[in-house]
């Protein structure tokens, strides 16, 4: 019934626009090709896309020296706060 009533619209339509309309079995025709192939909606692609690589997250690790000799490596805790390297710097 939708279908019939959709072509009686386009064949309306097509009066008014002056064009010549097409039969009920090529309209069926036709809404069964793009209910089957739709078309293709976005932008197109360039061409088969790689998947994208995990990254590698690396954590830093010291030399084995100094990882297994069992001293704690902790940093100098002293009175004057260290805040920058610069040998000009008071902060």
């Amino acid at each position: 019934m939708m279908v019939v009533n959709a072509w009686l619209r386009l064949k309306r339509q097509a009066v008014w626009l002056n064009v010549p309309s097409v039969k009920l079995s090529e309209f069926q025709a036709m809404l069964a090709n793009q209910l089957v192939n739709p078309p293709k909606i976005g932008r197109p692609s360039l061409g088969a896309t790689p998947p994208a690589q995990k990254r590698v997250y690396r954590r830093k690790v010291p030399a084995a020296e100094l990882h297994l000799d069992n001293i704690g490596h902790l940093p100098e805790i002293s009175a004057k706060r260290g805040r920058c390297k610069q040998k000009d710097c008071t902060g």
